[in-house]
Protein backbone atom coordinates (compact mmCIF):
# COMPACT_ATOMS: atom_id res chain seq x y z
CA UNK A 1 0.00 0.00 0.00
CA UNK A 2 2.79 2.41 0.92
CA UNK A 3 2.29 5.53 -1.22
CA UNK A 4 -0.27 4.12 -3.65
CA UNK A 5 -3.43 6.19 -4.04
CA UNK A 6 -5.66 3.22 -4.91
CA UNK A 7 -5.49 -0.42 -3.89
CA UNK A 8 -7.66 -2.79 -5.94
CA UNK A 9 -8.25 -6.41 -4.99
CA UNK A 10 -10.01 -8.45 -7.64
CA UNK A 11 -11.20 -12.03 -7.96
CA UNK A 12 -12.43 -12.49 -4.41
CA UNK A 13 -14.13 -15.82 -3.77
CA UNK A 14 -17.03 -14.33 -1.79
CA UNK A 15 -18.37 -11.24 -3.54
CA UNK A 16 -20.87 -10.49 -0.77
CA UNK A 17 -18.13 -9.52 1.63
CA UNK A 18 -15.81 -6.55 1.32
CA UNK A 19 -12.90 -5.12 3.25
CA UNK A 20 -12.35 -1.42 3.72
CA UNK A 21 -8.78 -0.32 4.34
CA UNK A 22 -8.39 2.94 6.23
CA UNK A 23 -5.15 4.85 6.26
CA UNK A 24 -4.55 7.96 8.30
CA UNK A 25 -1.85 10.10 9.82
CA UNK A 26 -2.64 9.10 13.42
CA UNK A 27 -4.96 7.05 15.61
CA UNK A 28 -7.33 9.96 16.19
CA UNK A 29 -7.92 10.38 12.47
CA UNK A 30 -8.43 6.63 12.01
CA UNK A 31 -10.98 6.59 14.85
CA UNK A 32 -12.91 9.45 13.24
CA UNK A 33 -12.88 7.72 9.84
CA UNK A 34 -14.05 4.49 11.48
CA UNK A 35 -16.98 6.25 13.18
CA UNK A 36 -17.96 8.06 9.99
CA UNK A 37 -17.84 4.86 7.95
CA UNK A 38 -19.90 3.04 10.58
CA UNK A 39 -22.53 5.81 10.48
CA UNK A 40 -22.68 5.62 6.68
CA UNK A 41 -23.09 1.84 6.71
CA UNK A 42 -25.88 2.13 9.30
CA UNK A 43 -27.70 4.65 7.11
CA UNK A 44 -27.47 2.37 4.07
CA UNK A 45 -28.69 -0.58 6.17
CA UNK A 46 -31.73 1.36 7.42
CA UNK A 47 -32.63 2.55 3.92
CA UNK A 48 -32.41 -0.99 2.53
CA UNK A 49 -34.51 -2.35 5.40
CA UNK A 50 -37.25 0.27 5.20
CA UNK A 51 -37.11 1.10 1.50
CA UNK A 52 -37.79 4.76 2.37
CA UNK A 53 -35.62 7.86 2.44
CA UNK A 54 -36.87 10.85 4.42
CA UNK A 55 -34.98 14.05 3.57
CA UNK A 56 -33.65 16.05 6.48
CA UNK A 57 -34.05 19.75 7.18
CA UNK A 58 -31.27 20.94 4.83
CA UNK A 59 -33.00 19.15 1.92
CA UNK A 60 -36.01 21.46 1.98
CA UNK A 61 -36.24 25.26 1.80
CA UNK A 62 -36.76 27.14 5.04
CA UNK A 63 -40.37 28.31 5.59
CA UNK A 64 -39.19 31.87 6.18
CA UNK A 65 -37.37 31.84 2.84
CA UNK A 66 -40.52 30.57 1.12
CA UNK A 67 -42.59 33.40 2.59
CA UNK A 68 -39.99 35.91 1.45
CA UNK A 69 -40.01 34.53 -2.09
CA UNK A 70 -43.85 34.58 -2.27
CA UNK A 71 -44.12 38.19 -1.11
Amino acid sequence: MADDDVVMIRGAANTRAVSVLLRGANDYLLDEMDRSLHDAFCIVKRVLESGVVVPGAPARPRPSLGCYILL
